[in-house]
């Protein structure tokens, strides 16, 4: 194949002069086309993935110039929701030379209210080179990973359980502390608390309710911070106060309530009639009970005081007066005849007192030396009748 235009000499003469004049119009393009940024490379290390919160962490940043210009940094930051930095072991600016490196360290403090979870960590460098005046910036972006304390730890239980455990926690101290105070209210033998099986689901239900108020009062879900010894004594000893004020309210409200049932032997007629009657362990039918107690024979109908300690009480009558308040010869509406019996000061007398009759423990109810009563035999009876 032959190009025939070349063939004559004229036309060698223009390609020579397109070649001579496309010389210049090269080197002008060449001259226009900017040069490449320098480039550096930007490699953050953390010392640990996974950390506490309130704890301090080492970020260890390697710079690189990887251009044949000198580089300036004039700055490094770094931007974070979970972190504030501590210290740092380099000043600014830091001066490279052509294809140089550094190393710089920073320390970084976890926050005491960081939230728990994956969280991010951005850091920018931001360089110069030469004399140029522009500025150039190169960032890279850290995962962290936010741990509850014994996280790890709690890792061998069985799947579930440490988040459970973790629940539990504030609540476990105010039933071991209640279980204490219980003790001494009953007078039992001291022994160590237990949180047993039957313990759980109150447990659970109690927990689910304080996380429910705390987040709505903190207004935040990233939970309460055990890992700081000052929460954790607080909410161990809120716990335990929790714990042994409940037991305390009990102990007064069982005062309150031996005050105003307990039986007595100085009771009258129309107090042995309310108590048995309207008391919180008044039963629903009366039953007539033999037994013995330290070797002596005791009748009469079992009753029980607030605290569950027993009592035997006689039969009573009263008069026709009180006869709105039964039904077939039977008590109909207790609290009609207590009524009946206080405004129409109807008197209140034994038909059958407790036997022995000679116990001199009282009128009406027995209240000591039955601790050890041993019921052999019972019967039905009324317990109030009218009188004819």
């Amino acid at each position: 194949m032959s190009f025939k235009p070349l063939d004559r000499p004229g036309n060698y003469f223009l390609v020579w002069c397109l070649l001579i004049f496309a010389f210049p119009l090269t080197g002008m393009v060449a001259a226009q086309t900017p040069a490449p940024t320098p480039d550096i490379e930007l490699q953050p290390i953390l010392a640990h993935d996974k950390l506490e919160r309130d704890k301090d962490l080492t970020l260890h940043v390697f710079i690189s110039n990887k251009s044949t210009l000198p580089i300036t940094v004039n700055d490094v930051t770094v931007v974070s929701e979970t972190t504030q930095e501590k210290s740092r072991t380099f000043k600014l600016p830091i001066n490279l030379p052509a294809l140089s490196s550094t190393k710089a360290e920073i320390t970084l403090h976890t926050l005491s209210d960081a939230k728990f979870g994956g969280q991010k960590i951005i850091v920018t460098a931001n360089y110069v080179w030469g004399n140029q005046p522009q500025k150039t910036s190169k960032t890279v972006v850290l995962p962290l990973e936010i741990s509850r304390k014994f996280e790890e730890e709690a890792k061998g239980f069985p799947g579930g359980t440490a988040a459970f455990l973790y629940l539990l926690l504030p609540v476990i101290p105010a039933i071991l502390s209640f279980q204490i105070v219980e003790q001494l209210r009953k007078k039992e033998k001291l022994k160590m608390p237990e949180f047993e099986t039957k313990h759980i689901a109150p447990a659970f239900l109690i927990a689910i309710v304080i996380s429910f108020i705390m987040v709505v009062v903190s207004r935040s879900d990233a939970g309460v911070e055990y890992s700081n010894p000052t929460v954790f004594l607080k909410v161990l000893f809120a716990s335990i106060i929790a714990g042994t004020g409940l037991s305390v309210l009990r102990w007064l409200w069982a005062a309150i309530q031996m005050k105003r049932w307990a039986f007595s032997k100085n009771d009258k007629g129309i107090d042995y009639l309310r108590k048995a009657l309207l008391g919180p362990n008044a039963p629903e039918t009366f039953v007539w009970v033999t037994g013995t107690s330290q070797g002596t024979t005791w009748e009469g109908f079992r009753l029980r005081q607030p605290n569950g300690d027993l009592v035997l009480g006689p039969q009573v009558m009263v008069t026709t007066e009180a006869t709105a308040a039964f039904q077939e010869n039977a008590v109909h509406d207790r609290k009609l005849l207590v009524r009946l019996v206080k405004n129409n000061k109807i008197e209140v007398q034994i038909k059958e007192s407790v036997k022995p009759a000679d116990h001199k423990q009282g009128n009406f109810a027995v209240v000591a030396g039955l601790e050890l009563f041993q019921q052999n035999g019972s019967a039905s009876k009324p317990f109030v009748t009218i009188t004819t």
